[in-house]
């Protein structure tokens, strides 16, 4: 049985290792930095709007981090720290401001926002860039990447990057396990009105069984969030095989063969709504599938998923299963 066929061309970056450097904030500020490294070695690259070193900082296209020192974490909100602008083909752009509440959670917290049209201006080694644009937090004083226990832990991380369709996933592993997905991508969809919608998803977790989840969905030609009413509508795995249910207002769309058993319980990633007159999928999220060892009847929920497929790699998703690398 063959494997679902791949629809766009992904540049990739696989098995890159962090950490063990005797410090827990060291191990986040390598994996930052090789995450970091990965996206400028693409060709075209992710671009850099701006950053930040805690030493100059500027919206002006200039990338700081040439090495781990320049990766400085504050613990406050006027502290002298670290910042950067990643910009996508669509303009679309993240800002990773490398702040934390305290001491103790240095490296591991910090605060994650997406600007789905850009316009990021400012900025300083003592303050973020801002935008009078839509923006959406997607980590406040949070942990970026799961909380690791010990300096002598060990990332291992996984880069897709499709440069025309903007699409750019990273998955991590702690440890061994897969637990954290974080996804850009534009949404094929055929609706009148939704010219050219785009989601983001930043999901970290102890488990990452059921993820992602995307809320923040934009029609990014059209200066409107397609999402900002209240959640109705919103994209992810849950669902039944036949269609559309309302487990959170996720949709799963048409089932694919399951290469390990046979099984059809393989789902690309859709984008629905659960409101009475939108029930549905209505788009997909391209080279995301996810599928379980047992078939759910139509109608059910998956517990949990135990496979993911990314662009072309097989993943455990159960967030305990460790990943098969060297």
């Amino acid at each position: 049985m063959t494997l679902p066929v791949v629809k766009l061309a992904h540049q990739k970056s696989f098995n890159i290792a962090s950490g063990n450097t005797g410090t827990r904030e060291g191990n986040y500020v390598d994996l930052l930095f090789n995450i970091h490294n990965a996206l400028q070695s693409f060709s075209p690259s992710v671009a850099v709007a701006g950053s930040s070193d805690g030493v100059t900082a500027g919206m002006d296209a200039s990338d700081r981090w040439d090495n781990t020192s320049k990766i400085v974490w504050g613990t406050s909100i006027g502290a002298t720290r670290s910042w950067i602008v990643y910009e996508l083909q669509n303009g679309g752009q993240i800002l990773f401001d490398c702040r934390s509440s305290s001491a103790s959670t240095t490296g591991r917290s910090a605060y994650v926002y997406w600007a789905p049209f850009g316009g990021y201006t400012g900025g300083s080694v003592t303050a973020t860039p801002t935008t009078s644009g839509d923006e959406q937090a997607l980590v406040t004083n949070g942990y970026w990447m799961h909380s690791q226990a010990s300096g002598s832990n060990v990332f291992r991380t996984h880069v897709w990057y499709a440069h025309a369709e903007s699409q750019l996933m990273i998955a991590s592993a702690y440890n061994g396990n897969y637990e954290q997905l974080i996804s850009l991508a534009d949404v094929v969809l055929d609706e009148v009105g939704w010219t050219a919608p785009y989601t983001c998803s930043w999901s970290t977790a102890s488990n990452q069984a059921n993820k992602p989840t995307y809320s923040n969905f934009y029609d990014n030609v059209n200066p409107w969030a397609i999402d900002q009413a209240g959640g109705t509508f919103g994209q992810g795995i849950y669902g039944c095989l036949g269609g559309f249910s309302d487990g959170g207002g996720q949709g799963s769309g048409m089932p694919l063969p399951n290469v390990f058993s046979g099984k059809l319980v393989a789902m690309e990633s859709h984008f629905g709504s659960k409101a009475s007159a939108l029930y549905g999928w209505h788009g997909v999220v391209r080279d995301m599938l996810w599928g379980s060892s047992t078939q759910a009847p139509n109608g059910s929920h998956y517990a949990a998923h135990t496979w993911e497929q990314i662009g072309d790699m097989i993943l455990p998703g159960d967030g305990a299963t460790q990943l098969l690398v060297t």
